[in-house]
C-alpha cells in the first residue's frame, strides 16, 4: 500500500513540475508573439505597399494578421486559472483535502485590496477531510492527480497549437517579406 502511495505522490509531483515546464515555455512564446508590435510600422508600409497590387498579399496578411491574434487569445488563454478541475474526473469522489481549492471567497475588491477574508470551512472540518486510512488517501491522491492531468494536457494543447500558430504567421510574414523584397 505504501508504495503506491509513493507512485501517486511522485506522479502529481511530476504532473506539477511538467506544469511548471508548460508555463515557462508560454512565457517564451509570450515574448515571441508581441515581437511583431516593435516593426508595426515597417508591417503596415509593407501592407500599403503590396495590398493595392496583390489581392492574395492583401489576404494573406489580413491571414496573419487573425492567426497573430488568435495565438495571442489561445496563449492567455493557456496561462489562466482552470475553474474547478474537479468537475472533469469522471467518479469524481475526492474531498479536495490535498488541494482545497474555493475554501477563501473574495470580492472584485479583493483583487486589488487585502480586505479580511476569511475561509469557508474551520481548521477542525480541514483536519477532518484528510483521509482516515490509506484506501481513501490513494483515492484522494489519485483523484489529485487526475486533475493535474487535465489541467496539464489543457495548457499542453493549448502551448502546441500556439506554437504551431506562430510558426504559420512568422513563415507566411517571412515569404511576403521576401517577396517585397523581389519584386
Amino acid at each position: 500500500m505504501e508504495s503506491k502511495i509513493n507512485f501517486v505522490y511522485q506522479a502529481i509531483s511530476d504532473t506539477q513540475s511538467t506544469i511548471r515546464a508548460i508555463d515557462a515555455k508560454i512565457g517564451f512564446l509570450m515574448v515571441i508573439i508581441f515581437i511583431p508590435i516593435a516593426g508595426i510600422r515597417e508591417i503596415a508600409t509593407l501592407y500599403k505597399l503590396l495590398a493595392p497590387e496583390s489581392v492574395t498579399i492583401a489576404t494573406l496578411m489580413w491571414a496573419i494578421a487573425a492567426i497573430w491574434a488568435s495565438t495571442v487569445f489561445i496563449l492567455f488563454r493557456a496561462l489562466w486559472s482552470i475553474k474547478n478541475p474537479g468537475k472533469s474526473v469522471l467518479g469524481g469522489e475526492g474531498l479536495g483535502a490535498f488541494f482545497h481549492s474555493a475554501n477563501y471567497e473574495m470580492g472584485a475588491i479583493d483583487y486589488i485590496f487585502n480586505f479580511p477574508i476569511k475561509s469557508k470551512s474551520s481548521l477542525q472540518e480541514a483536519i477532518l477531510k484528510i483521509p482516515a486510512d490509506n484506501d481513501h488517501l490513494i483515492q484522494e491522491l489519485v483523484y489529485e492527480k487526475m486533475k493535474l492531468e487535465y489541467i496539464r494536457d489543457i495548457k499542453i494543447r493549448r502551448c502546441s497549437v500556439s506554437a504551431a500558430l506562430i510558426l504559420v504567421w512568422v513563415t507566411l510574414g517571412m515569404a511576403i517579406y521576401i517577396f517585397s523584397l523581389l519584386r
